[in-house]
C-alpha cells in the first residue's frame, strides 16, 4: 500500500487478490481514514479555540451543513441516498474512473461534471422534464466531443513516469472540491484550508490505490463507507 503511494504506477498487478484480502484492505483504509479525520478535527478545534478565546479572533471554520440556516429540507430528508450513494458514485466517476487513462472514462467524467454544473447553476427552462433533457443532452454532446477529440497519444504518455503526477493531481483536486464543506473566515480561514481537507486527501489516496489494485467498484464501496457516518450524524 504505502510502497505504491511512494511511487504510483499505471497498470494492475499480476497478483490475483482474494475477496478476503480486498475486504481486509477496505477495512484497513477505512480505519486509517477515520483516524486521520478525527485527528484533524481535534487539531482544528483546538486551534479554533485558541484563536477565539485567547486572541479574540473570529472562528476560522464551521461545518457548512450546520451553519446554513437555509439547509434544504429535501436534502436532509434524502441525505442517506445523496451522500451515501449518489455522491460517492459521482465523485468516483469524476476522479477515479479516469485513472485507467481511457478516453471513454474521461468522456464519462465530462458527462457527470457538466451534467452536475448545468443542474446546479443553469436553468434553461422552468419545465423540469425539459430542463433535465436539455441539460443532459448538452452534457452528452460534450462527453462525445471529449471522447473523439481527446488526444490518445497524450494519455499514453501518462502511463509512464508522469502517472504519479496525474494520480496525486487527482487526489489534490478531490480534496480541494471539499473545501465547500466548510465556512471559513476571510483571513485565518484561508490559511487553514489545506489543513481542513487533509482527511479528504488521505481518503483520495486510498480510493485511488484501491481503484488501481482491485477495480473501480471497490473504490465506490470504500467511498460509501467513508460517507456513511456523516450522513447518519447530519
Amino acid at each position: 500500500m504505502f510502497k505504491y503511494l511512494l511511487k504510483p504506477y499505471f497498470g494492475v498487478q499480476d497478483e490475483k487478490y482474494t475477496v478476503s484480502s480486498k475486504v481486509a484492505f477496505l477495512l484497513y483504509a477505512y480505519v486509517i481514514s477515520i483516524f486521520v479525520t478525527i485527528l484533524i478535527m481535534r487539531v482544528t478545534e483546538g486551534m479554533d479555540y485558541i484563536l477565539t478565546h485567547r486572541f479574540h479572533q473570529p472562528a476560522f471554520y464551521q461545518l457548512a451543513d450546520k451553519a446554513d440556516a437555509n439547509w434544504d429540507k429535501a436534502v436532509v430528508q434524502y441525505r442517506l441516498v445523496l451522500f451515501v450513494l449518489v455522491a460517492p458514485l459521482g465523485e468516483e466517476l469524476i476522479f477515479r474512473l479516469p485513472l485507467d487513462l481511457k478516453k471513454r472514462s474521461f468522456a464519462v467524467a465530462a458527462f457527470v461534471i457538466t451534467g452536475t454544473i448545468f443542474q446546479k447553476y443553469f436553468y434553461i427552462t422552468d419545465w423540469r422534464t425539459g430542463q433535465l433533457c436539455i441539460d443532459y443532452l448538452l452534457a452528452a454532446l460534450l462527453a462525445i466531443a471529449v471522447y473523439y477529440f481527446l488526444p490518445g497519444a497524450s494519455l499514453q504518455k501518462l502511463k509512464g513516469k508522469k502517472f504519479g503526477v496525474f494520480f496525486y493531481g487527482s487526489a489534490i483536486l478531490f480534496s480541494l472540491l471539499h473545501i465547500g464543506n466548510f465556512y471559513t473566515g476571510l483571513n485565518a480561514g484561508l490559511f487553514f484550508l489545506p489543513l481542513l481537507v487533509i482527511p479528504q486527501f488521505v481518503s483520495a489516496l486510498f480510493l485511488g490505490t484501491i481503484r488501481m489494485r482491485y477495480g473501480f467498484w471497490w473504490g465506490v464501496l470504500l467511498h460509501v463507507l467513508f460517507n456513511l457516518p456523516g450522513a447518519l450524524i447530519l
